[in-house]
C-alpha cells in the first residue's frame, strides 16, 4: 500500500506551473520545496511559540509564497491568512493546505498596502520576504498597522552587509549582487548572466529594521544581543543586526 504523501498535489502543481526549466537552479529549488513545511515547523513555528500562543489566534503570513509557514501555523490551531503578490504561488499554497488537511485563507496583495483593516491580526509573520518588497519601511509599517494591541510581529531577513551574501547571495548564488541596487541586479542577472528572472529588491540591514520597529512604537521582545545589559550584549547586537547572514526580530504592539 502506497503511503499517503501530503505534498503530492502541491508537487504536481509546482512542477507544472512554477518550475522553470530554464533555471539552472531548478534542482535546488525542487529539493528545497520538499523541505519547506518541515523547516517551517521546526525552525519558525517553534521559535514563534516562544512568544505567542497559536490556538485560535488570527495570524497573517506576509509573503506566504507556497504556504509552508501558513500550514505549520494552522496545524497549531491558528486562524491563518497568507498573502502574496503572485496568484500562481497562492494556488500552490491552497494545494499544499489541502494536502495537509488544514484550513487557511490565501489573498493576493502587496506588503506595502495590506488589504486588511487596522488591528485585524494577533500575529504577523514576515519570513524571508523583506528583501523582496519595494519599500521595506512601508511594509513594516503596514504589518504594525494590522497588528492588534498585544499582538506579535515576527520578522526575519538577510543582512545586506553580511560577508556570506557578498561571496554568494542566497537567491542566485552569485558574487556581490546582494549589495547592488535592484535595477542593476536585475540587469546583471537576467541580461548578463541570462537567468530567467530576478525578483529581489534591496537587502535590509537588521539594525535599521530594528530602528523602524521602534519608531513605530513596537516593543522589542527578542533579537541579537537583546536585552543589551553589557558592552558584550551591545556588540552581539551590532554584529547580529549588521554582518551576520540573517537577523530575526520579534516585537509586540502595546
Amino acid at each position: 500500500m502506497t503511503a499517503f504523501d501530503p505534498e503530492r498535489e502541491f508537487v504536481e502543481y509546482w512542477e507544472k506551473h512554477l518550475a522553470d526549466p530554464r533555471d539552472p537552479q531548478l534542482d535546488r529549488w525542487r529539493a528545497l520545496e520538499r523541505t519547506q513545511v518541515a523547516r517551517a515547523r521546526e525552525k519558525y513555528r517553534t521559535d514563534i511559540e516562544r512568544f505567542a500562543s497559536l490556538e485560535g489566534r488570527r495570524a497573517l503570513d506576509v509573503g506566504c509564497q507556497c504556504g509552508a509557514l501558513a500550514v505549520a501555523l494552522a496545524e497549531r490551531g491558528a486562524l491563518v491568512t497568507g498573502l502574496d503578490v503572485e496568484a500562481s504561488l497562492l494556488e500552490g499554497a491552497r494545494a499544499r493546505a489541502r494536502g495537509y488537511g488544514v484550513t487557511a485563507t490565501f489573498v493576493k496583495g502587496v506588503a506595502e498596502a495590506l488589504p486588511f483593516d487596522d488591528r485585524s491580526f494577533d500575529l504577523v509573520t514576515m519570513v524571508d520576504v523583506i528583501e523582496h518588497v519595494e519599500d521595506s519601511d512601508r511594509a513594516i509599517a503596514e504589518c504594525a498597522r494590522v497588528l492588534a494591541p498585544g499582538g506579535t510581529l515576527y520578522l526575519q531577513g538577510p543582512n545586506r552587509l553580511s560577508p556570506r551574501w557578498f561571496r554568494s547571495d542566497p537567491h542566485y548564488q552569485m558574487f556581490a549582487i546582494s549589495v547592488l541596487p535592484p535595477a542593476l541586479g536585475r540587469f546583471y542577472v537576467t541580461r548578463v548572466r541570462g537567468r530567467p528572472r530576478y525578483d529581489v529588491g534591496t537587502f535590509p540591514v537588521g539594525l535599521s529594521t530594528r530602528r523602524t520597529l521602534e519608531r513605530l512604537g513596537l516593543t522589542l521582545a527578542s533579537g541579537p544581543g537583546f536585552p543589551a545589559k553589557s558592552p558584550m550584549d551591545w556588540l552581539r547586537s551590532w554584529v547580529g543586526l549588521t554582518v551576520d547572514s540573517m537577523f530575526t526580530l520579534v516585537a509586540h504592539k502595546r
